[in-house]
């Protein structure tokens, strides 16, 4: 009951005006986008330079922001905003719960996050990087029991992330960290004469993930290269 109550209080805080002072140029160029059929790479709307060249890093954002605003106008941007909260609230309660967690805890977390971050909960590509972010550790959580689908999610992810929001190097930075913690986690236990676990296979995995997601990111108007997902599969695991 209580992480219902906390869940239904993280999402509450999206009940409001839509006050983003970015939502209009990201409208007009999903707007523009849709009607050309290409990415836009230069700026169509400046009085003082028009088509300058520019790096567009939240397009993919921008197309499901205007297909929103298509469908249903401000209630669609609406209805977009709490969609995109409640996907965090819940990703942030899967995460809790997959660190053990229990309901009570979480639920109380869950408000806490919300009544601490809710002057973020706005419509602007950075709630798709929060939650990235949240599903980079649950797919680093996961890893153990199922490498290559965690391999396979966060390429997927990486994609995802690189065409909605210029943050996206945060992921794998968030994964180059974790990897240098569990370098010094292996290198501790060593000098201890402890038993480390499977670290090869784990460094592996840390080490693999993380190339990937930086070479994910790369390439002309951030456009992720799609073949990754498919080395991913083929990768071996052992």
């Amino acid at each position: 009951m209580v992480l219902v109550l906390g869940l239904a209080a993280f999402v509450s805080f999206g009940l409001h005006e839509l006050v983003s002072v970015d939502l209009g140029y990201h409208l007009a160029y999903g707007q523009w986008m849709t009607r050309q059929g290409e990415v836009i790479s230069q700026n169509q709307f400046s009085f003082t330079w028009p088509g300058w060249p520019f790096v567009n890093a939240n397009w993919l954002f921008q197309l499901g922001l205007y297909g929103s605003y298509a469908l249903g106008h401000a209630v669609g941007l609406s209805v977009l905003l709490l969609l995109l909260i409640a996907a965090l609230g819940l990703s942030l309660a899967l995460y809790m719960r997959l660190r053990g967690m229990g309901p009570l805890l979480t639920g109380l977390t869950l408000a806490a996050v919300a009544l601490t971050s809710y002057e973020r909960f706005v419509l602007r590509p950075e709630l798709v990087t929060y939650i990235c972010l949240v599903w980079t550790l649950i797919l680093l959580q996961v890893r153990d029991r199922r490498p290559v689908g965690a391999w396979v999610g966060l390429a997927v992810l990486q994609v995802v992330w690189t065409n909605c929001h210029s943050y996206f190097l945060l992921g794998p930075a968030l994964l180059g960290a974790h990897l240098c913690w569990r370098v010094l986690h292996v290198a501790a236990a060593r000098a201890a004469r402890r038993s480390a676990g499977d670290a090869g296979r784990d460094l592996r995995w840390l080490a693999v993930a993380t190339v990937v997601m930086r070479v994910t990111i790369a390439g002309k108007n951030c456009l992720a290269r799609i073949y990754l997902t498919c080395f991913l599969l083929l990768f071996p695991v052992t």
